[in-house]
């Protein structure tokens, strides 16, 4: 499972002594091999290595739940299994339930950098220092720094003084959060629209890792409402399905949806 992988890498960045041989035996694992074997899908993820894995972390039931639904998904074998899985995983842990509102949405629109900021800053292994966000973002100190003033005012985030020879970064102090505001109010519409020029400029620049698709449908009223729904719940899948805490030998991948008729109601 990538949720097993990713804590590993997470561990090892914060201890560098750390190996798959220690997990195991932190586990309470005889097998110094498990640990490697599992990260690296040679072997099936079994109830004592979760268990043993929850009681270490002290995850709750609702969590050990989680993982454990993860895991069975991940060992279906049919697409029926699969779906069915994840539509327990969905009914169980909506993660839209658990969002906060952000208080005063039009500052934290003003850049499409802040809501990026806001997420980098949300990996449990990505020390957000100025030095790593600038270097990371492409930017200058100075933008970054009213960026970072701007979630702070919002209460999104915190700095920690420096210890030593380290120096200072920057928590999170909300991880789920959303944008509270309709498409009609001003500045949601003008975040689109920087986003969708931004969008733009990437179809422009041709890479590999752009990808770009276009459909067209013929939806009345109410198909166009199903399908708003449709996308409501495609969305809840993707944040199940590859939402985690960690970004260790990863990028950050911005999704759009845009949905618009392109004629007038076709009459006869």
């Amino acid at each position: 499972m990538a949720f097993f992988n990713d804590y590993f890498k997470y561990r090892k960045k914060l201890d560098s002594s750390f190996s798959y041989e220690m997990w195991a035996l932190e586990l309470g694992f005889k097998s110094k091999a498990t640990a490697r074997m599992i990260c690296q899908g040679q072997r099936n993820i079994t109830d004592t290595f979760l268990n043993s894995f929850s009681s270490i972390e002290k995850l709750s039931s609702d969590d050990q739940d989680y993982l454990q639904l993860l895991n069975f998904y991940q060992l279906a074998k049919t697409t029926t299994l699969k779906k069915c899985l994840l539509e327990k995983i969905i009914e169980k842990f909506d993660i839209s339930q658990s969002q906060q509102n952000v208080k005063n949405y039009i500052k934290f629109l003003s850049s499409i950098d802040i809501p990026i900021i806001q997420l980098l800053i949300s990996f449990d292994d990505f020390v957000a220092t100025e030095n790593n966000l600038m270097s990371i973002l492409q930017t200058d100190i100075t933008t970054l720094q009213k960026n970072l003033k701007i979630l702070e005012e919002l209460d999104l985030i915190k700095k920690l003084l420096p210890t030593h020879l380290e120096e200072a970064k920057w928590i999170t102090k909300n991880k789920l959060f959303k944008i509270p505001g309709e498409i009609s109010d001003p500045a949601l519409a003008l975040f689109h629209q920087e986003t969708m020029c931004e969008a733009l400029n990437k179809a422009c620049a041709i890479s590999k890792e752009h990808k770009f698709r276009t459909l067209y449908f013929s939806l009345d009223e109410e198909s166009f409402n199903d399908f708003i729904l449709t996308l409501n719940d495609m969305a809840n899948r993707l944040k199940v399905k590859y939402c985690n805490n960690y970004i260790s030998d990863k990028k950050l991948y911005k999704f759009n949806f845009q949905l618009y008729p392109v004629t007038g109601k076709v009459c006869f």
